[in-house]
């Protein structure tokens, strides 16, 4: 019904009420100074830089004196993983692209490989694709530019990096030092920039790619993309065995002899969260019904959630008895359980870094829990009101147009045409009229 083009992804913290700065200064009166703005990137030495940075998890700690990382277990793909990142460092850069699900060790993978060929060099990382545009004129160091695009992507999206952005770090031409760019991604959504556009039944011909410059992106890697195995191959559970047996880490074993998570999903912590979700349903019901609002908006593409999104929203999860007989401290004890660290320093819900030192930017999912949720509620419509929750507190005027869309493909129009509105209001406020 509506003809709202965009993608489904970017989403920043601007779009949801309640995670922008204050606009009154202390006094009451309006603040008239300009916003400073932040840096949203930094460089990282190769030979310094901590796993944790990557977004590697960490793995349960059945002994004290263990260290959060085990050690490595060599995978198949290694090898053309750090051939391509070396044959990049000889060319004076190039692009490498590395695909997996979440949990599969595609970011351990990278790392140790980066630490074996390019120590010496910078990682870059970036919050969003102007990052990547403010970091070029501040850099000439070898750089590993560290593209993690897995939860749902944000430097590869239609608005976002284009082969121009990246060209003017590995070209020739290119002023800087050598630049390897590595993309991360997860399967679903390689495969929707890959695929080719659809052809209308009422039109023979092809309609418009939204993806056509995130597909350019990608078609800077000269060579194919390494995928990163969901689960071990035969061979890499005999070393994955003779490393347990050689440095004595329980934690290997453990996750060798587990049949229901995968070892890297087991050492990844997904059995913590997975029981800290479901389990959290008969224990702390409203724990468990953030976090369940928390994976569907999540998957709708509200990236920033916000205490305020998440709390109302948890309220449409809720039965007439649960939501009858919440104590008045229900909301707050939620948002506790939801954002609790878990044995090995996971956490279902991991606050976001603010603006400014201290500032709250609200919450992310777990990239886990996200998409095995993902999975699990494929077929569970979301609560009707959840979407009147959604129209009060995301601001984004892109956001709600998809998520308007959304909702009208589930046959919701009365909550369709809200969202739409809505976006008109907010546009209207942002001119004046």
């Amino acid at each position: 019904m509506f003809d709202v083009v965009g993608d489904v992804f970017a989403a920043e913290p601007s779009q949801i009420a309640g995670d922008t700065r204050e606009s009154l200064a202390p006094s009451g009166v309006a603040d008239t100074r300009p916003a400073v703005r932040r840096r949203t990137w930094r460089l990282v030495p190769v030979d310094s830089c901590s796993a944790f940075e990557l977004g590697i998890h960490p793995a349960s700690e059945p002994e004290a004196d263990v260290p959060r990382l085990p050690p490595y277990v060599s995978r198949d793909h290694d090898s053309e993983l750090r051939a391509q990142l070396r044959r990049a460092a000889e060319n004076g850069g190039g692009t490498v692209v590395v695909i997996g699900d979440s949990s599969t060790g595609k970011s351990r993978s990278l790392y140790e490989a980066c630490r074996q060929v390019l120590a010496g060099w910078q990682i870059l990382l970036a919050e969003d694709p102007d990052g990547i545009r403010q970091a070029r004129a501040a850099s000439s160091e070898r750089i590993v530019m560290w593209l993690d695009d897995t939860r749902s992507p944000r430097f590869l999206t239609p608005s976002g990096l284009t082969a121009g952005d990246i060209s003017e770090w590995t070209g020739s031409s290119a002023q800087s030092g050598p630049t390897i760019v590595v993309h991360l991604l997860w399967p679903a959504a390689y495969q929707e920039i890959m695929a080719p556009p659809t052809v209308s039944r009422f039109d023979s011909r092809p309609s418009p790619d939204p993806w056509r410059s995130t597909w350019d992106c990608l078609s800077l890697a000269v060579e194919s993309a390494v995928w990163v195995g969901a689960t071990l191959t035969e061979i890499e559970k005999r070393r994955a065995a003779a490393l347990a047996a050689e440095t004595g880490d329980s934690r290997i074993g453990d996750a060798l002899r587990d049949g229901h998570y995968g070892f890297t999903q087991y050492l990844a912590g997904a059995p913590q969260l997975i029981e800290h979700w479901k389990f959290g349903q008969a224990s702390q019901p409203y724990g468990a019904a953030v976090l369940t609002a928390a994976i569907d908006l999540t998957c709708l593409g509200v990236r920033v959630l916000s205490s305020a999104l998440l709390t109302e929203a948890m309220a449409t999860y809720l039965t007439d008895e649960q939501f009858v007989e919440a104590s008045p401290g229900a909301a707050e004890d939620a948002l506790k359980y939801a954002t609790a660290e878990l044995r090995g320093g996971v956490r279902a819900l991991r606050p976001r870094r603010g603006p400014q030192l201290g500032a709250h930017g609200g919450y992310k999912l777990d990239d886990y829990l996200q998409q095995r949720g993902e999975l699990e509620r494929h077929y569970v419509p979301v609560p009707a009101a959840l979407w009147e929750v959604i129209g009060i507190h995301v601001t984004d005027m892109d956001l709600l147009s998809r998520l308007a869309l959304a909702a009208d493909d589930r046959g919701l129009t009365d909550h369709a045409f809200p969202l739409l509105s809505r976006t008109y209001m907010i546009d209207g406020s942002a001119r004046g009229g």
